[in-house]
Order: structure tokens, then C-alpha cells, then sequence
């Protein structure tokens, strides 16, 4: 039985299927997001963003998986953001004389400032792509985003290198992003030195075999070094990093055997580094 209010009213009531109908998921993201400041990233959020449209609060529906369905869209909106941006500096010769760190590094700041608005709600969206249900979509945007710069930087690496690069972009890039919502400093210039850090830190080049123990460890590194300095409550949104890295790692390699070595030996080295926090 549907209810029918006509008072006042000056559209006809529409059930989420009709508005799916009318409505594009991109345009209520993008009349949400002003709210996320306030409201997270929520049901509310996104019911007040139908309701600036001229649609009731049940348009909600247009996203079945509620917060979870718009955290994915503004993540490929974000990268399809960042493709166009760097397609255009380099249409312009603006990477020509950039190194391949020198292009990730513009990259990664460049898709973080998409992020910064919203930033002291991230954990948030952190939260809920920690969920085992959102897990596959939340490490196919990663893998997305990381496989993107590196095209970008150039990166034509045979082998074993062409995984590990994009691992270590990975703990690059989550661990910077964690950082970040931790970040009071003026404009995120704390943020800077941390990515500019970690990208000393990290190897982009060399064997891939011999990559891979360095790689581990500087990816412990990073996300160890976090729990020091974060709260107990944001340390759920570390696990989620620390399971990003691994899930990058397992997947690093066509060969379950090494799939199932690496698995094991993130795991041991995070626990070997946690030991001495």
C-alpha cells in the first residue's frame, strides 16, 4: 500500500525505482557531497542531497548499497579526475622532464587534494570499505588508482617489477592517506614531508625477487609507524591499510605458491615490527 500526500507536494511521490529512472547516481553524488562535511558519509547525506534536487529522501535508493555505492563513486569519479588531469599536463609537456618519482609524486598529491575536503570524514569511508562485503570493491579502486600513476610515471617493467611496484605505490599511497586525516598542519604541508618520506623510503626499482623483502619492510614501517601515532579509535582504520597492503601483495604474483609465501610474510614482518612499538 503506497500513501499518497498531495498537500503542498509539487512533484508526485516517486518509489526509488522511479527515481533510479530520473536521477543519475553521479548527479546525487555530487549534490551530497556538500554534506559529508557535516553529515559523514551516510544515508543522511545522501538523502539530503536527493532532497536539493527536488527528490524525496527515499532517493536514497538510487545507491542499493547505501554509503557504500556513493564511497565508489566518488573513488572512480576521483580517479577518472586524476586521468583526465594528468592526460592534460601531459598533452601540455608538463611531465617531460619530471622522473618517474617525480610523476607519481604529483600524482598521488593530486588525487589526495580530491580527498582533502572531505578528509576529517575519511575514516569513515575508511570504515565502511573495511567491511568484508565492500573488501573487493575498496582493492579494485586501489589497484585501479595505483596501476594509473604508474602508467603515468612511465613504468614498463617486465616481470616481477611490474607487481611490486604497484604493491609498494600501494603502501605508498594508503599509508599517506591515513596520515593525512591524522593532519592539522597548514594547507596538509605535514603530509607533504610524510609522502615525500615514504617515497625515499620506497624501492621502485630492481629485481623483483629481491624487491619484495624490502618492500615488506618498508611497508611495515609505515603502517607500524602509524599505530604510535594515532588513537585507539582510528587504529580499526589501520587495519584496513595493513589488510590493502596485504591483499596488494597476495596478489602480486600469478603463482598461488608465492601468493601464499608473501601473504605469510607481510603478516610476520608487521607482527616483527609491532613488537618494538
Amino acid at each position: 500500500l503506497t500513501l499518497q500526500f498531495t498537500l503542498f507536494r509539487t512533484k508526485p511521490s516517486l518509489h526509488p525505482g522511479q527515481v533510479r529512472g530520473a536521477l543519475s547516481q553521479k548527479k546525487l553524488m555530487e549534490a551530497t557531497l556538500p554534506f559529508v562535511a557535516t553529515h559523514g558519509w551516510t544515508t543522511e547525506s545522501i538523502s539530503l542531497g536527493a532532497q536539493t534536487l527536488g527528490y524525496p529522501s527515499i532517493a536514497h535508493g538510487i545507491f542499493p548499497n547505501g554509503p557504500a555505492d556513493l564511497i565508489e563513486l566518488f573513488l572512480e569519479d576521483s580517479r577518472l579526475k586524476l586521468e583526465s588531469e594528468m592526460e592534460r599536463k601531459k598533452a601540455a609537456g608538463e611531465l617531460e622532464n619530471l622522473s618517474a618519482t617525480d610523476i607519481v609524486r604529483l600524482a598521488v598529491i593530486t588525487r589526495l587534494e580530491m580527498t582533502r575536503p572531505y578528509i576529517k570524514r575519511w575514516p569513515e569511508a575508511l570504515s565502511v570499505m573495511a567491511h568484508p562485503t565492500n573488501s573487493v570493491m575498496s582493492f579494485t579502486q586501489l589497484g585501479k588508482l595505483v596501476d594509473d600513476i604508474w602508467f603515468y610515471a612511465g613504468d614498463k617493467s617486465p616481470d616481477m617489477n611490474w607487481y611490486t611496484k604497484r604493491a609498494s605505490l600501494a603502501a605508498v599511497y594508503t599509508s599517506t592517506e591515513l596520515y593525512m586525516t591524522q593532519d592539522v598542519s597548514p594547507n596538509s604541508v605535514d603530509t607533504l614531508g610524510f609522502l615525500q618520506r615514504r617515497l625515499e623510503q620506497a624501492e621502485f626499482v630492481g629485481s623483483g625477487m629481491k624487491q619484495l623483502g624490502t618492500m615488506l619492510d618498508f611497508g611495515a614501517r609505515s603502517f607500524v609507524g602509524m599505530v604510535a601515532s594515532v588513537s585507539n579509535r582510528k587504529r580499526m582504520v589501520l587495519m584496513y591499510n595493513s589488510r590493502i597492503l596485504t591483499y596488494s601483495l597476495a596478489t602480486s604474483s600469478v603463482e598461488t605458491r608465492f601468493n601464499k609465501v608473501q601473504d605469510i610474510s607481510i603478516r610476520h614482518v608487521i607482527s616483527r615490527h609491532i613488537r618494538h612499538v
